[in-house]
């Protein structure tokens, strides 16, 4: 099971690309509004790539996660435990692996997902 990073914490980014994009392509042909244009593109740019990035899956009893530059790699019978908090998109994923503890955030389908690693270990 493969679950990946929710759309909320990239609204208000998202909004602020558009105003950025916008705000140049109508003022198109000078130097600030090109640069207006270049800020838009990277903030979707790298919202896309943050979204892409962070994911977390149980499969063949290996946990592997992926949030931004913390890289979880743990084998089920090493998982101490996995804790569910929150509710609905606010929500928060708690491991605890030998490897160390790990916290996820704003996940879709992490209830699920808590419940399948569970019935896993």
């Amino acid at each position: 099971m493969t679950i990946r990073h929710n759309i909320l914490p990239y609204i208000i980014p998202g909004l602020i690309a558009i105003v950025f994009l916008v705000g140049g392509i109508e003022n198109w042909g000078d130097a600030a509004a090109t640069l207006m244009v270049v800020i838009g593109i990277v903030i979707l740019l790298l919202c896309w790539g943050d979204n892409i990035g962070n994911t977390l899956s149980y499969e063949d009893g290996q946990l592997i996660g992926r949030s931004g530059f913390t890289k979880v790699t743990s084998p089920g019978n090493k998982i101490q435990y996995v804790e569910y908090t929150g509710f609905g998109p606010f929500n928060k994923i708690k491991i605890n692996c030998i490897t160390g503890n790990y916290e996820f955030k704003y996940m879709v389908n992490a209830k699920k997902f808590v419940d399948y690693v569970n019935g896993q270990i």
